[in-house]
């Protein structure tokens, strides 16, 4: 019950969270928000590489949280994140040089190609930072200690909600291009 309840509260500010930036996005167009979806499947494909390696290392954690011996879950833990911030590179490295044919896989529109390109060489820039989050957040389930990243999350949250607000203003009196605010938000809401 002390990671079930955490982990769920979690999810559910996770799918508000991506509830209210699909509004947000579906109400500058159907494009933006066509692009936004394309260049998520990026990131979807990143997390699941990441949560592979995570459940892989996640079992020898917990097994040496079973025999308390935290120097090796320390050293796992470290595994972790630099794999992570590897993977993050790779997938950085990438978005930023083919963004466009990337999204040319997911969508065959030249103007979601073109918005979801921009988003996606913007929004990139937080894939090492959400790796090491991510490996942080994952290993702290395992040795149930989530009262800390539950927080962290919370805060994140938070912060991502006013900082949304604040950039839907800011549009409304100076017209920022959408992908450069959508991306922002979503930079804030991955990071550490």
């Amino acid at each position: 019950m002390t990671v079930t309840i955490p982990v769920v509260i979690q999810n559910m500010l996770n799918i508000g969270l991506n509830l209210a930036d699909t509004i947000m996005i579906g109400r500058l167009g159907e494009l933006e928000l066509a692009a936004t979806g394309a260049a998520n499947q990026v990131f979807g494909i990143f997390i699941s590489v990441c949560f592979g390696f995570y459940s892989g290392t996640a079992v020898f954690v917990a097994q040496y949280y079973g025999v308390k011996d935290i120097k090796s879950i320390r050293k796992l833990i470290g595994f972790d994140i630099a794999l992570g911030a590897l993977i993050g590179l790779a997938f950085l490295s990438i978005a930023q040089l083919k963004a466009e044919s990337i999204i040319h896989i997911f969508a065959k529109d030249e103007m979601v190609i073109a918005y979801g390109s921009k988003y996606l060489r913007i929004v990139s820039l937080s894939y090492i930072l959400m790796a090491i989050s991510f490996a942080l957040s994952y290993n702290s389930r395992v040795v149930a200690r989530m009262k800390g990243t539950d927080y962290n999350k919370r805060k994140r949250d938070d912060d991502k909600y006013s900082f949304e607000l604040f950039i839907d203003l800011w549009r409304r009196c100076f017209s920022t291009p959408w992908c450069i605010r959508s991306s922002f938000c979503n930079f804030d809401s991955e990071g550490i």
